[in-house]
């Protein structure tokens, strides 16, 4: 074996090399590409990483790069370039919720950007997700696994408790009206459902839920499928 001695003793490992623990370790070394005031930004990702630093809670100028903690530094002070940034954020919002034909890859590409939205147009994107599970006939799995990782990955404070009711309402009735259909659709349900759970737990919901009319037969239902 590669860890143990011909003698069948197994070597002496507790000895750590004195300069695996480096006192003073320099910021990691980041390949961000950070944009000019009105240059146009390479992708999505390159603007969620400009707002999740300028969202960021204060950080000390020793975490940062030289470079990155000029642009932010120069970027903070500049309310016309803080505000196309958020904008540009805005404008991949209303571009997905005006795509007829969401996939997978748009609902993944709106996900990305959910973490730097204000809670307003959070709050738009969460509605935009749970009216295409409530209103649509045929059940849209893209939708309805982007309204789950929307919900689980919400910041403090972005979930109201009656939302939480309503949605977990909806799916309830899509979830039992799935009972004949595909599994994977009753696996996706379950999920977005657990979500849901899991949310109003961490908000401490504990009114409002129609306990009766949803959560008793949800909890029935699941029963039956374990």
């Amino acid at each position: 074996m590669a860890y143990v001695e011909h003698s069948g003793r197994a070597p002496d490992i507790a000895s750590i090399p004195a300069d695996i623990f480096p006192v003073n370790i320099p910021p990691p070394a980041l390949d961000w590409i950070f944009p000019k005031p009105d240059e146009p930004l390479l992708d999505i990702p390159q603007l969620v990483s400009c707002l999740s630093l300028l969202n960021a809670s204060p950080l000390p100028d020793s975490a940062l790069e030289p470079s990155v903690l000029k642009w932010l530094q120069d970027t903070q002070a500049n309310a016309e370039e803080k505000e196309r940034l958020q904008t540009l954020a805005i404008n991949v919002l209303t571009a997905f919720i005006r795509d007829e034909l969401k996939d997978k890859g748009t609902v993944a590409e709106v996900l990305s950007i959910a973490p730097v939205l204000a809670k307003g147009e959070f709050r738009i994107l969460l509605q935009h997700f749970a009216d295409s599970i409530e209103k649509s006939r045929l059940l849209k799995i893209p939708a309805l696994s982007g309204l789950a990782q929307l919900i689980h990955s919400a910041s403090p404070g972005y979930l109201d408790a009656d939302d939480l009711d309503k949605i977990l309402g909806d799916i309830s009735k899509r979830l039992k009206a799935t009972h004949e259909q595909s599994p994977n659709h009753i696996f996706q349900l379950t999920l977005a459902v657990s979500h849901v759970l899991d949310a109003m737990a961490d908000i401490k919901v504990t009114t409002g839920i129609k306990r009766v009319e949803v959560y008793e037969p949800l909890l029935e239902f699941l029963h039956e499928w374990q």
